[in-house]
């Protein structure tokens, strides 16, 4: 069974929409009468309403004092009947009407919102995907034939020309310094190598690659490899995971060392990436859009959630901070 989080696991996930907003879906007609008498309520103003509020309370107090002067003794069961009838009176028109329909309405929207993230982050590992291969493609060709060309017409100079030699090796340093950088954006956006032979050399190849690029922080990979290859979307969302939390690390945490550890277990798999660095509220990571830094949290949520995992971000200030995935690996799609 899927691991869900806290916007999957509430109560209330039931359609209360009507089949001509949604077509295709089916409503009862006890639903389609609530929505009806739901809308009719909401569009009172907060005067009138306050009135029809007012009027069911003085009903049912009229019924009790009614009751009282035709009964000279009242049981005690009924007086306790007759106060919880008022009660009632009282609190359920306000759920029903007020409470229920903006619940549920809230519950709706959140969910079409995470489909809709869920279908961008998905258009975007597309978009990265066919990026890269355009660069490697048509840039790589390119930028081949130019060192070919400018190599060509070095050998080709005569000996009254080798003044020009200087600058024919300026050129090709200068191709050849674009292909390195034409190779690293084509890396960052999607590595041929995780496509090739897998996440965990993919990973290890990316902790190399950013202790290059930051000196002073050492990134230590613990995996296992594993003979049987993960599917394509759980390898390309535990390396974003990944390389998001190691571009977090530069960014805030200011840490000297950072640990990935990746176990894979016949159903589930758990990451952790953990750093020594000056950590912050836990409070923060729960509520993404408070800084800018958050959408990158967000987004690292989002595909985990996708896939019917869980993230967790946990962390203190000056202990560090430890991103953490488990992602069910057997049955996961069926299940969802």
């Amino acid at each position: 069974m899927p691991l869900r989080d806290e916007y999957e696991a509430g109560p209330g996930t039931e359609d209360y929409s009507t089949a001509e907003e949604f077509p295709g879906e089916v409503t009862f007609p006890v639903q389609r009468t609530t929505c009806r008498l739901s809308r009719a309520v909401l569009g009172l103003s907060p005067d009138r309403l306050l009135v029809v509020l007012v009027v069911l309370i003085v009903i049912a107090e009229g019924a009790c004092v009614a009751l009282h002067l035709l009964l000279k003794e009242i049981p005690l069961a009924l007086e306790v009947a007759l106060e919880t009838t008022i009660l009632l009176t009282l609190l359920v028109p306000p759920y029903f009407f007020i409470y229920r329909p903006f619940w549920l309405e809230r519950l709706h929207r959140e969910k079409e919102i995470r489909l809709f993230s869920r279908q961008l982050i998905r258009a975007e590992e597309k978009s990265r995907k066919n990026l890269a291969r355009d660069l490697h493609d048509e840039f790589g060709q390119v930028l081949t034939a130019l060192q070919f060309g400018v190599e060509t017409i070095c050998n080709s100079l005569t000996a009254d020309q080798q003044h020009m030699a200087a600058n024919c090796g300026r050129l090709s340093a200068m191709i050849a310094q674009l292909g390195n950088h034409v190779r690293d954006v084509t890396a960052e956006l999607r590595p041929t190598m995780l496509d090739s032979i897998g996440l965990v050399p993919a990973l290890r190849w990316h902790a190399k690659q950013f202790e290059t690029m930051h000196a002073g922080i050492k990134v230590v990979v613990r995996a296992e490899d594993a003979a049987e290859r993960l599917p394509p979307e759980v390898e390309i969302a535990i390396y974003r995971v990944c390389q998001e939390s190691l571009n977090n690390v530069v960014k805030h945490a200011r840490a000297r060392k950072v640990r990935i550890d990746l176990r894979r277990a016949p159903d589930m798999l758990t990451l952790s990436v953990r750093d020594d660095g000056v950590g912050f509220a836990e409070d923060r990571w729960r509520a993404p859009f408070a800084s800018p830094s958050g959408f990158g949290i967000l987004g690292m949520r989002e595909r985990i959630a996708d896939l019917g995992g869980l993230f967790e971000v946990v962390s203190r200030p000056g202990k560090g901070t430890d991103v953490r995935v488990r992602l069910p690996l057997a049955g996961g799609e069926e299940d969802r």
